[in-house]
């Protein structure tokens, strides 16, 4: 099945959008959640609910740097998403290119990118010794 095979409403326009001559994307991940998951993180109601690790916003985001990183445009990531060194981890692993942190974060956040860029290099040389 083709990309073109799919149900329009199934598919983000994260391609169209390349082929227009987009050359970074920016995740704003507190709206991205809040929209996502219908989700208002101000309203004391429900905002307990508001994660920006739900599958749903997770899936979005893969998806949209898998497609980036096959057209060569960078990503980047915004909001309080950045940091939280559990969601960067997460981040490094899908492959953004770039952290936007809270200045009191900056030092952990870093410390996370580089420690999860180093098990990737250690994951990837003991693949390749397998292989």
């Amino acid at each position: 099945m083709g990309r073109h095979d799919r149900d329009p409403c199934q598919r983000l326009i994260i391609e169209d959008l390349i082929k227009e001559g987009l050359d970074f994307v920016s995740f704003g991940t507190n709206d991205l959640t809040q929209y996502t998951l219908a989700i208002d993180r101000d309203n004391e109601r429900v905002f307990k609910l508001y994660d920006e690790k739900h599958p749903a916003v997770l899936k979005l985001i893969e998806n949209v740097i898998k497609t980036c990183k096959k057209y060569g445009v960078e990503t980047s990531i915004c909001g309080q998403a950045g940091s939280d060194p559990r969601m960067v981890k997460l981040l490094v692993r899908l492959g953004i290119d770039s952290v936007s942190a809270n200045p009191d974060a900056v030092e952990l956040v870093r410390k996370t990118v580089a420690r999860e860029e180093a098990r990737l290099r250690l994951e990837a040389a003991r693949k390749a010794l397998r292989e």
